[in-house]
């Protein structure tokens, strides 16, 4: 595993924490780089124009650690290229009405994906260098 530099930004608003805040193992330069990608393509556009937080649940997870949350084994999760988000905000509908717009219009992103469960409701953000960015926007439950 790589020295992680908690504290080091990998984009104006968003720090390494953010990246391994659900896990940390296996960690390498690749991981931080899509991250990186990830922040400056996707989060940090959309970032700037509300000037709020967008509050990371999940960004890196390692493929263990993926397999324990029930993640697919092809997630983009595992090489830090998607994030799981959400705002401040209590009205979930109010975030979507605000972010769905905004990360479509100004972000370079591979899927979008609404996401809830009964208990909690996320937006999945992802973007790569692997193949062209799909542009695609999904809405799923699960649980």
């Amino acid at each position: 595993m790589m020295d992680l530099d908690l504290k080091e930004r990998i984009s104006q608003h968003f720090l390494v924490a953010e990246v391994v805040k659900t896990c940390s193992e296996d960690v390498d330069n690749t991981v931080i780089n899509n991250a990186r990608r990830l922040a400056e393509t996707c989060l940090e556009p959309v970032r700037c124009r509300i000037n709020r937080p967008l509050i990371v649940n999940s960004w890196y997870r390692s493929v263990k650690y993926n397999a324990s949350v029930g993640g697919k084994r092809s997630s983009q999760h595992i090489r830090g290229e998607a994030v799981d988000i959400h705002l401040d905000a209590d009205c979930w509908k109010i975030q979507l009405g605000e972010l769905v717009p905004l990360f479509k219009h100004y972000a370079d992103y591979d899927q979008l994906i609404v996401e809830s469960s009964p208990t909690a409701h996320w937006l999945h953000v992802s973007h790569t260098e692997r193949h062209e960015n799909r542009h695609q926007y999904l809405r799923i439950k699960t649980h």
